[in-house]
């Protein structure tokens, strides 16, 4: 009925596209999901409706697969990030409780109020610890990967993904240099790369899949939306449409989470791409005419050779006798509860709020500097490059390592996470942190 309706329409003039979708019952039960492409032709003198059938089916519900896997990443990534920043908050209750329990009367009222916010506390970063473990399939977990097979194990689900009039053209190069990166993430962006060609070539065509060693000149190259990269060798992924190609002003806007000119859901799709590859320290540049189809590329950083060092002897965590420590996280209530933690063991405290800073502070002070106290995410230098040019300075240095995430996942972009001196997980206590630190001294 829905066919025939809408060819009566175009019989009457009216602008009914020439191809839509339709579900129709099988025979013996079931149902399907056809494409439906009709156009008016003259046959014998007379107006004659002349269409095609497609039975999409699979390939829908492989888009809604596709569609479904992006939304339960963005949960997840969500879920992640609120349990990083709650961990952050109960830091600072769970903190300047446990110091204030200390300072008030043995058994009196005050006392009570704080273990019952110290319980509450407590409860929570259970919870917390459940959003983390729900999480943990987001986390980033990069390896040296070669992107040509992150391209032939994708080959399937991209196949899923298109059109039965797109056809699929792979040209990859054999001397494609390693990359360091999670393959997982890296086949999302793929994926969500083809699934925008796909679109933009509703009447077919052709989407080709390229992984090149290219050399980037710096700076953006492609549209205003493209991430800055350093001049340099990167490997890349490439995939190029012949569909409907975008104008200037979408262009610019095509990494943003709600803007789109199809449906709301794609949106997402290369606003999550570009964060993955942020994440990876590349850049994603889009090239795009009306008319003419689009090419997407991935510059990625190509690995390095990273030479094994012999086993270096720690320096010992010494009795607290005024010795510094270095404490770096970009919150200020972390920094200013863990300063008061350090300081009531005897420490004296330095504080960076960057990993930038933290390089300037150690550099200066790297002689009375006992232990350098680091938050995995920070501005400026990430954690893992804070620790590998720390060690750089002074391989004996003592590095703790803290995070909102469990030690596998908190270490897992450190080149030598066996040269860490000791890693405690937030939201932390004064008598978990002394603890750490009495262990350390022990087993020195």
């Amino acid at each position: 009925e829905i066919v025939l309706e809408k060819n009566r329409q175009r019989f009457n003039g009216q602008d009914i596209p020439r191809t839509y979708e339709f579900r129709v019952l099988k025979k013996g039960g079931g149902v399907l999901t056809v494409e439906g492409s009709f156009d008016i032709v003259q046959l014998d003198g007379k107006k004659r409706i002349q269409g095609i059938l497609r039975d999409i089916t699979e390939r829908k519900l492989m888009e809604n697969r596709l569609f479904e896997k992006q939304k339960e990443r963005t949960l997840i990534t969500l879920a992640g990030g609120i349990a990083h920043d709650f961990n952050n908050i109960l830091l600072g209750i769970m903190g300047n409780a446990g110091l204030l329990k200390d300072e008030v009367p043995k058994d009196s009222d005050a006392e009570e109020m704080v273990k019952s916010i110290l319980s509450s506390s407590e409860r929570l970063a259970r919870l917390t610890k459940e959003l983390l473990d729900y999480s943990r399939a987001g986390i980033h977990q990069p390896r040296r990967i070669d992107l040509n097979q992150v391209v032939l194990d994708s080959i399937d689900m991209v196949k899923g993904s298109l059109g039965p009039n797109v056809l699929l053209d792979f040209d990859c190069s054999p001397d494609l240099k390693s990359v360091h990166a999670d393959p997982m993430q890296i086949q999302q962006v793929l994926l969500n790369f083809c699934v925008n060609s796909n679109e933009a070539m509703e009447d077919g065509g052709t989407l080709t899949i390229r992984t090149r060693n290219l050399f980037h000149p710096g700076g953006q190259q492609g549209s205003q939306s493209e991430m800055e990269l350093e001049p340099g060798y990167y490997a890349c992924i490439q995939v190029s449409d012949t569909g409907t190609g975008m104008p200037t002003e979408v262009l610019n806007h095509v990494f943003d989470p709600f803007f789109t000119t199809k449906f709301l859901g794609r949106g997402l799709g290369l606003a999550a791409s570009a964060g993955i590859v942020k994440n990876h320290h590349g850049s994603i540049r889009v090239e795009s005419q009306p008319g003419k189809g689009s090419t997407f590329t991935l510059f990625l950083p190509e690995a390095e050779e990273i030479p094994k060092k012999d086993a270096e002897t720690f320096k010992v965590v010494g009795s607290s006798d005024g010795s510094k420590v270095l404490i770096v996280d970009d919150d200020n209530v972390v920094v200013g509860v863990t300063s008061k933690m350090f300081q009531k063991m005897g420490y004296e405290t330095l504080t960076a709020n960057d990993g930038d800073k933290a390089l300037s502070l150690f550099e200066s002070h790297k002689d009375k500097i006992q232990i350098v106290f680091l938050d995995i995410q920070i501005p400026g230098l990430s954690g893992p490059e804070v620790f590998e040019k720390i060690l750089e300075i002074d391989p004996g240095a003592q590095v703790i390592v803290n995070s909102g995430y469990d030690r596998s996942t908190a270490i897992a972009e450190m080149r030598d996470p066996e040269r860490l001196a000791g890693y405690i997980q937030k939201p932390y206590t004064a008598s978990d942190l002394e603890e750490l630190i009495q262990s350390l001294e022990a087993h020195a």
